[in-house]
C-alpha cells in the first residue's frame, strides 16, 4: 500500500474565480428572488422559469462543469464549489443541487453514451432538471424499475430522476407510466424535497457496473454541500457583524461588549474552518499528476462535510440569538438561513458520521481511507 501523496494546493482564490464571485454575487442580488418564509419555494419564486433559463444563457450556471463537447464549459469542481458557496450566502432555493451538483456530476463520470449525453445536454442548456435518487430501495429488470424514495432532493422540480439499482444506473422520465413525485416537508423552507415512488416505470439503462462513478459523483455533490453550508456560516456571520454594529444598549453597540466580541471571534474561527476544507476537496477534486483516488476524495469530501455542518449549524444559530427578540420572529429571514443549515447538516451524511469514517480508516493504518 502507498502512502498518502503531498500535495501543495493554494487555498486562495485565483483571479477568474473572483470574477466569477462577482459576476455571480451581482447577478443573485439583482436578478434571484431572495426567498421570504411567506415564499420561499421555487415555483413561486420563478413560476415561469425565466430566472432558471437566465441561470443557463448568461451565466451557463448548470453547464458550468459539463464537457466542452457536450456544450459545457469544462470547468472543474473549484469553480462550482465558488457557485455553490455563493449560492449558500443567499439561502438559495433554485433546484440546482439537484440537477448539477447529484445528476450533473453523476452523469459526468458516467461512460458518453446517447442517453447520458442527452440528459446531460439537458441540464446544460437549462431545458432539463433532474436528480438522483440515492437512498431509495430499487429493484430493476431489463426495462423497468420498481421502488421508493424519500426526501429526494428537488424531486418536485425534476424532469428526469437518475436511479442507481446496485452497480448500475437507471433513469426514468416524470411524467411517465408507474413514476409517481409527491412534495414532502422539510425543515428547509426553501429546497425541495419529494417522495420517489416507481411501481413498474419504464427505465433506460445509462450505465452497468458504475459503481465508482456513483460513489465518485456522491463525494463531489457532498464537497459542494460543503461549500454551500460554508457561504450560509459567511452570510449569517455578516448578517450578525452588521446588527451588532447598529444595535444599542446602555448607548453603546452591542458589537463593543466582550461577550459578544468572543461570541463572533468563535463564530468566525468555525467559518473559516468550513471554508478551508470545503476550498481543500474541491481542489482536491480537481488536482493531476497523479490524480487523487476516489478514497482521497471521499475522504476530504467528509472532513469539508463535517466541518462546514457544525460550522453553519453553530454561526446561524448565534446569529438568531445576537439578534435578539426580532431574530426569533418568523418575518426575521435568520430562520430561513438556521433551517437550511440544519437541514443540509444531516443531508448526505451528518457530520458524526463522516467523522466516523475518517477515524475508522485511521485506527486501521488505511491514509487513503473512504471519508
Amino acid at each position: 500500500m502507498t502512502g498518502p501523496v503531498e500535495r501543495r494546493l493554494p487555498l486562495r482564490l485565483s483571479s477568474d474565480e473572483l470574477e466569477l464571485q462577482q459576476v455571480l454575487r451581482g447577478f443573485l442580488s439583482s436578478v434571484v428572488p431572495p426567498p421570504t418564509p411567506e415564499a420561499a419555494s421555487w415555483a413561486t419564486l420563478d413560476p415561469e422559469g425565466k430566472v432558471w433559463q437566465r441561470m443557463a444563457d448568461e451565466l451557463g450556471l448548470q453547464s458550468l462543469a459539463v464537457p466542452e463537447d457536450l456544450e459545457g464549459q469544462g470547468f472543474g469542481m473549484t469553480e462550482l464549489a465558488t457557485v455553490f458557496l455563493e449560492l449558500g450566502r443567499v439561502t438559495c432555493a433554485a433546484p440546482l443541487f439537484g440537477s448539477v451538483a447529484l445528476a450533473g456530476r453523476l452523469l459526468t463520470h458516467l461512460p458518453a453514451g446517447d442517453d447520458r449525453d442527452r440528459v446531460l445536454s439537458g441540464i446544460a442548456d437549462g431545458s432539463l432538471k433532474a436528480t438522483v435518487a440515492l437512498e431509495g430501495d430499487f429493484t430493476a429488470d431489463a426495462s423497468t424499475v420498481n421502488g421508493r424514495a424519500s426526501a429526494v432532493v428537488d424531486a418536485p422540480y425534476a424532469d428526469v430522476v437518475l436511479v442507481p439499482v446496485g452497480a448500475d444506473v437507471l433513469y426514468v422520465e416524470v411524467g411517465a407510466d408507474g413514476v409517481e413525485i409527491h412534495a414532502q416537508d422539510g425543515l428547509d423552507l426553501a429546497r425541495a424535497l419529494g417522495v420517489v415512488t416507481l411501481e413498474n416505470a419504464a427505465a433506460t439503462v445509462l450505465a452497468r457496473n458504475c459503481a465508482d462513478a456513483v460513489a465518485r459523483s456522491t463525494a463531489e455533490a457532498t464537497l459542494l454541500l460543503a461549500a454551500e453550508l460554508t457561504g450560509v456560516a459567511q452570510a449569517a456571520l455578516h448578517e450578525a457583524v452588521a446588527y451588532s454594529k447598529i444595535r444599542s444598549q446602555f448607548d453603546r453597540p452591542i458589537g463593543s461588549f466582550q461577550s459578544l466580541k468572543h461570541r463572533m471571534a468563535d463564530m468566525l474561527v468555525a467559518t473559516e474552518g468550513a471554508w478551508s476544507t470545503s476550498r481543500h476537496a474541491a481542489l482536491l477534486c480537481d488536482a493531476e499528476d497523479p490524480a487523487p483516488s476516489l478514497e482521497e476524495v471521499e475522504r476530504a469530501a467528509g472532513i469539508a462535510k463535517a466541518a462546514a455542518s457544525t460550522a453553519a449549524t453553530f454561526v446561524t444559530g448565534e446569529n438568531i440569538q445576537i439578534h435578539g427578540g426580532m431574530g426569533f420572529t418568523w418575518e426575521h429571514p435568520a430562520h430561513l438561513r438556521f433551517r437550511r443549515a440544519r437541514s443540509a447538516a444531516v443531508l448526505l451524511g451528518s457530520p458524526s458520521q463522516h467523522r466516523a469514517r475518517v477515524a475508522a480508516a485511521l485506527t486501521s493504518g488505511d491514509t487513503h481511507g473512504r471519508a
